[in-house]
């Protein structure tokens, strides 16, 4: 398909005119002041085009017939755009599939398309014809447990947002939150030799960060940065040349801990709260290092509210993580390849002692804006002005657009509901068996007996020597079973440990019949750890086939009683492992379990 024309020399010349112009050349003629020959000659318009404008011929659109009507695009453009609202954005090559799966089911062929598939330049002029409703966008993935933040979480936090933020100032509200500037400046496009294939630029980098806090307040107030290196000691020379009233610290992590925190809401939270007067608000995140003693006792005596955001919804409710950190990022990449392509082209990656005067230069650069982001971001989140609307209308479904039910059908709307929020299905985790294995033997799933929990002979470690076999035979087990102790040496001790352990063991013996066990009943179940063995009471939920999917009780006090714990507790354990069936107990008033029989093991 041609893409740009070329007129060639010599050829008939198209429309030299304006708009303008063939509308005045058709008002005169329509008005009977010039004829259709006199208005061509006047106005450079051809006869003919005059008489077809004059007649109403040729009104629509000069350029191709669109393949699917204005009905059908304005469906394909819904589809579309629903499917990246809820988080599964389309690429050029999706929508093309789409265009040709639309087709295949009308039962249409057309011949311009190879393999009845749109081609490019379709699916560019399509995203062309509707620029009003669909972009090109760079995306940014997020994890699923991100995406699965509902309305409810959203309205439940709104609800208590709205009581606790009640006549309080917008200088009175903080928000804080801890960021990484990397010694990474980043990739940027380039001008290279055409047919390049490794386009390079020579510059050090390292995965190296500086973790940072930022503070600042509705009111468009950036409050000081706080520092933490990762370092178990800290020198002169790494807080010179910073930002003004900048706090330095360090970990040894290089993250915030308990104490780093602490210290952080010491000198940069608890000087802000003491020059504002009334009630103060700050917002972050629910982390347990940030809720020590001290902090809490420091958020009374000051009348401080401390404000948790929901889990895994900072990147929609978070202010500085919406408005903020975006130019902030933007901009420290630049500072640092500016250092790096001049003073610092020699340095392998950036030293501790240069941090402050460049923290110091990009703060300098986002003070000019950093106002407005706060507002901004604030504004994003519904906080200041406090609107739940504006973080509602980000979470898929919950657009005001009533025409979207109507060109997009339910199942499509349900389809895409499960794979964002996902199967709402209670997920019981599978016990997992350590597989004793000989050092430098393979194993597959078909070696493993699932009946009995163990391997093959011909995978594990062979540890026994057969008395009557030949002289061959017996030098070829010795040096195996040298080899083999000396193998499997470090595991010796744990493993007789266990093997005395089950030999003591109550109703251990290879002689005890099997106990039958029913879906919901109350077991004794062992559980064999590495230098010891334990039992569990609990009861059957579910039965497959020598796996049975049991429900715990602990032990409460010393009086024979068990309680459910605040935890479910459910595991997956053999029917070999049962080793006691109870009576069904007895529920006293304060949800006591007591069981009438005497239980044979020490259990917990």
């Amino acid at each position: 398909m041609v893409r740009v024309y070329k007129r060639k020399i010599g050829a008939r010349r198209y429309k030299d005119y304006t708009e303008d112009t063939l509308a005045k050349a058709v008002a005169d003629v329509e008005n009977g002041i010039l004829s259709i020959r006199d208005s061509a000659a006047k106005y450079g318009v051809s006869k003919s085009t005059i008489g077809r404008k004059l007649h109403h011929k040729h009104d629509g659109p000069v350029d191709h017939p669109t393949i699917f009507s204005p009905e059908e695009e304005s469906a394909i453009v819904k589809h579309v755009t629903t499917v990246a609202d809820w988080g599964f954005p389309m690429s050029l090559l999706e929508l093309r599939l789409l265009g040709k799966l639309y087709l295949q089911r009308a039962g249409r062929t057309v011949a311009c398309f190879p393999n009845n598939t749109p081609g490019k330049d379709w699916a560019a002029r399509f995203v062309s014809r509707h620029s009003a409703l669909l972009t090109r966008r760079v995306c940014q993935n997020i994890k699923v447990t991100r995406s699965q933040v509902s309305a409810d979480v959203v309205n439940k936090y709104f609800d208590n947002l709205t009581s606790t933020l009640s006549g309080v100032p917008a200088e009175n509200i903080a928000n804080y939150d801890e960021t990484n500037l990397s010694d990474n400046p980043g990739a940027v496009k380039c001008l290279f030799r055409r047919g390049t294939r490794y386009p390079e630029r020579v510059m050090n980098s390292t995965k190296t960060s500086t973790s940072v806090m930022f503070t600042g307040t509705a009111s468009g107030a950036l409050l000081p940065t706080y520092v933490v290196y990762k370092a178990e000691n800290m020198w002169q020379s790494w807080t010179e040349g910073g930002p003004a009233e900048c706090r330095y610290n360090r970990s040894k992590s290089g993250w915030f801990d308990a104490v780093c925190f602490n210290d952080c809401f010491d000198t940069v939270i608890v000087p802000w709260a003491r020059k504002t007067e009334g009630k103060k608000v700050i917002i972050g995140d629910n982390l347990s290092s940030h809720f020590t003693e001290s902090v809490l006792k420091s958020c009374e005596r000051l009348n401080i509210a401390f404000v948790c955001l929901p889990p895994n919804a900072t990147h929609m409710m978070q202010p500085l993580d919406v408005a903020v950190y975006g130019p902030l990022k933007k901009t420290w990449r630049s500072v640092l390849t500016a250092w790096k392509e001049t003073a610092g082209r020699s340095k392998a990656s950036l030293p501790k002692d240069k941090f402050p005067g460049l923290l110091a230069e990009l703060i300098q650069k986002l003070e000019p804006h950093v106002k407005q982001n706060l507002l901004s971001g604030f504004r994003a989140c519904g906080i200041v002005p406090l609107d739940r609307q504006e973080v509602l209308k980000k979470l898929p479904g919950q657009s005001s657009e009533a025409s979207t039910s109507a060109t997009v059908s339910a199942a499509v709307i349900d389809m895409l509901g499960t794979l964002r929020y996902g199967e709402k299905e209670e997920t019981v985790r599978r016990r997992r068996r350590k597989v004793d294995v000989e050092p430098g033997r393979s194993v597959s799933a078909h070696d493993y007996n699932e009946t009995t929990g163990t391997l093959s002979t011909a995978c594990t470690k062979t540890r026994d020597i057969e008395p009557d076999s030949s002289s061959d035979d017996d030098d070829q087990d010795g040096d195996s079973s040298d080899s083999s102790h000396e193998s499997a040496s470090d595991d010796s001790d744990e493993e007789e440990m266990i093997a005395e352990t089950n030999e003591n063991s109550t109703g251990a013996s290879s002689d005890t019949q099997p106990v039958v066990v029913k879906k919901g009943d109350w077991v004794v179940a062992e559980y064999l750890s590495k230098k010891s063995v334990k039992y569990f009471v609990g009861q059957v939920m579910n039965i497959d086939d020598d796996e049975l999917s049991i429900k715990f009780v602990r032990r409460s006090g010393n009086a024979g009683l068990f309680a459910w714990p605040p935890k479910e507790d459910t595991d997956f354990v053999d029917q070999a492992a049962v080793k006691q069936i109870l009576q069904e107990p007895t529920c006293d008033r304060r949800g006591h379990l007591r069981f009438a029989e005497n239980i044979e093991y020490d259990v917990v």
